[in-house]
């Protein structure tokens, strides 16, 4: 597989020099009554570093390696048959293989001669009901199989694969298929229901069967409503076996009044009884400069993941279920201290964005969080303050096929990472990413 490192590294290269070109067609097979389409995406990402875990890397994860490369590569066909009445009974099929060279900054890959894996991706089917019906068009949609769901922004429900580890490309990821899924969509246009059975693709014993529904309420284009409800089953984590999970969302965009403005939110309840009573929420204010050069945005979020008290008989430790990457530190956030520290649970953060479009195809963003613990004593320290980190980030859509990314990120700690980790020194991480679909 190195060969196959080095010859993708060298594809992600090479499209830098082909921005005026496109993909080519990939339909396979199109008809009145049948589509087939083929596609391979490819992922390359390396990665170098200064002073990792605060200069104390070799304490906390078993190595202080300073550089790493992750590689993926996924080819998968499309299609869909058309029924009468104009329904169509659709599929798709795809095949997933990761890999990582040296060892990363999770420290999972410490015990592994060559972290890398294979697997099916997409694998599913389903009927979408087309115009048989006069009320929508696909009113009724139902698939099964090995299958995307997504939820919101990524703050619940994302992904339902496991990456790092013996599956290689931890920051990659892309495994998000859920398995032995069932969903059942409908769409009355303004109205959205979806009933859904879910399980993740476990890396160690970690599954969780989760079942529900999903309401969603679109108002002239500008108020989204959702909210969801989620019954867990995890037979190897009491805390969350069992457990009800209710998700309240509100998205607002383009106000008349205030067309610059925009605000989103969510709130999600978690009841175990004892076992798990706990609570996470966000909230994120943004302005729109239109008539700034570079029509930059000013973002404010703030997030709060409850931690376990240790002075009540109660689980309080919130469970991000199945998060996942919808966009940069959304919702692994900071590139640092998100991706290789802290997960979304005990975690409180204050974040500030500012994006800006120099180019049309090029974006340029920069990110300041600040990291508390929410209940210190929990992670075994005794200072709230965790870490502060500045993430600047640049995105060229180098054309329709290829895309590039860069990264630099530092983080400083503060007491409570000096005290968890042992380190005092600043973290400073470097990345370059790219993407080729063909």
């Amino acid at each position: 597989m190195d060969t196959l490192l080095k010859k993708l590294t060298i594809l992600l290269i090479s499209g830098i020099f082909i921005s005026n070109s496109h993909a080519e067609n990939n339909v396979l097979y199109e008809s009145d009554t049948a589509y087939l389409s083929g596609n391979i995406s490819t992922q390359a990402a390396f990665f170098t570093q200064n002073n990792s875990w605060f200069g104390k890397a070799q304490e906390n994860i078993g190595h202080n390696d300073n550089s790493w490369w992750e590689a993926t590569i996924e080819p998968g066909l499309k299609g869909h048959f058309v029924l009468p009445s104009d329904s169509q009974l659709f599929y798709e099929l795809s095949y997933f293989y990761a890999k990582t060279m040296k060892d990363d900054a999770s420290g999972e890959t410490v015990t592994l001669d060559d972290p890398g894996h294979g697997e099916l991706e997409q694998g599913y089917i389903g009927w979408r009901s087309g115009k048989m019906f006069s009320l929508a068009d696909d009113l009724l949609e139902l698939s099964l199989g090995q299958q995307d769901y997504k939820l919101g922004n990524g703050f619940l429900l994302w992904t339902g694969g496991s990456a790092g580890y013996k599956n290689g490309a931890w920051w990659i990821g892309s495994r998000h298929a859920f398995q032995d899924s069932a969903i059942v969509k409908i769409n009355t246009g303004a109205v959205k229901t979806d009933i859904f059975r879910l399980k993740n693709r476990p890396q160690s014993g970690s599954a969780k069967d989760m079942r529900g529904f999903n309401f969603e309420y679109l108002f002239k284009q500008s108020y989204n409503l959702g909210f969801t409800y989620i019954k867990v089953q995890q037979n190897h984590n009491p805390s969350i076996d069992g457990a009800d999970i209710l998700d309240f969302r509100l998205d607002i965009n383009d106000l008349s009044a205030l067309p610059a403005f925009s605000f989103m939110g969510e709130y999600v309840k978690e009841d175990n009884g004892s076992a798990l009573d706990s609570q996470g929420w966000y909230s994120q204010f943004a302005w729109q400069f239109d008539k700034v050069n570079w029509t930059p945005q000013l973002s404010y979020r703030y997030a709060a993941l409850e931690g376990d008290d240790p002075d009540t008989h109660s689980n309080e430790a919130f469970d991000p279920l199945r998060y996942g990457f919808a966009d940069w530190n959304s919702w692994y956030q900071g590139e640092i201290i998100g991706e290789y520290v802290l997960g979304n649970s005990n975690l409180n953060t204050h974040m500030l964005k500012l994006n800006a479009n120099p180019l049309e195809d090029l974006t340029l963003n920069l990110f300041y969080f600040r990291f508390y613990s929410d209940q210190a004593q929990s992670r075994g320290i005794s200072s709230d303050h965790y870490a502060d980190e500045i993430d600047l980030i640049a995105d060229w859509s180098v054309n329709d096929a290829f895309s590039l990314s860069a990264v630099i990120a530092i983080a400083e700690p503060g007491d409570g990472a000096e005290e968890h980790t042992g380190g005092d020194k600043n973290w400073l991480l470097g990345m370059i990413y790219g993407s080729y679909k063909f």
